[in-house]
């Protein structure tokens, strides 16, 4: 089993509270970048957190958290100024774009989080249900 298997309940959990905080159904670029920039420092958070793994087991579940997350909250929301058919090429350059860059940034808040403390560690508990749940994270 990955870290990103032992992860996915509260990976899901992240993915589900940024859905809930853009219910507007509609972003800017710059919204969009600042969206997944929050969602992988929560995702490096929790991987940090959870502590099974070596680095690049935990890199590479961000990674595919860092996809789920673009394919399931950015992608579907509408953005401003794009026509709705051109949509799906602008969000397909732009996963592409967010997930090169993200392999980038995942290492450079690894760095900043271990020069600078990585705070309040968050919590993953199980609920009521028997999935883990995130306590002590705000995506947004």
């Amino acid at each position: 089993m990955s870290v990103y298997d032992d992860l996915r309940a509260a990976i899901d959990k992240i993915i589900a509270d940024y859905k809930a905080a853009n219910v507007d159904g509609s972003l800017s670029f710059r919204e969009i970048f600042t969206l997944s920039s929050n969602a992988i420092a929560s995702f490096v958070r929790l991987a940090e957190a959870h502590g099974g793994g070596n680095g690049a087991d935990k890199k590479a579940a961000v990674l595919a958290a860092i996809d789920q997350f673009f394919d399931e909250v950015i992608a579907p929301i509408d953005i401003r100024g794009i026509p709705n058919f051109l949509e799906p090429v602008a969000d397909t350059a732009m996963k592409n774009l967010v997930l090169t860059l993200a392999d980038s940034w995942v290492d450079s808040l690894v760095n900043l989080f271990n020069k600078t403390g990585w705070g309040e560690t968050p919590e993953v508990n199980e609920d009521a249900e028997g999935g883990d749940t995130p306590q002590g994270f705000f995506p947004y």
